[in-house]
């Protein structure tokens, strides 16, 4: 089997093409380019990273996946934050501390996406 090459950007590491580029100089040679043409077709990532191709999600992909997992935590906290108020409401008593946390966690999720690396997102916790 015969290589090909993996052309990408020196800046970024992005891959920009697939075969012959003419006069390219940033290139690594690749075993079999079936897998990068079909992550490309895909709108998959395609990165160099020290020297070797790297396939992952999209931006896009991933901040989608990102976005779901945060609504469906923030949907759970809607019902923590609803059993906090129930209580509060039958015992009087103000649970100002969890009022804070649950208050916290969820601006926490609202800025999710706003991580530098949204494929090594840090997701927040909240305390029992």
């Amino acid at each position: 089997m015969s290589k090909s090459k993996a052309h990408y950007s020196p800046k970024t590491g992005c891959v920009i093409a697939i075969g012959e580029l003419p006069g390219s100089q940033h290139f690594i040679e690749i075993e079999d380019s079936s897998d990068a043409l079909a992550a490309m077709a895909a709108k998959k990532s395609l990165r160099v990273v020290d020297g070797q191709l790297v396939i992952t999600d999209s931006r896009a992909e991933k901040l989608h996946e990102i976005r779901a997992q945060r609504d469906f935590l923030l949907k759970k906290s809607d019902v923590e934050l609803m059993k906090l108020e129930d209580s509060e409401l039958i015992t009087g008593v103000r649970d100002a501390e969890r009022r804070q946390a649950l208050a916290l966690y969820r601006q926490a999720l609202r800025d999710i996406t706003t991580q530098p690396d949204i494929f090594n997102v840090s997701w927040p916790e909240l305390g029992e």
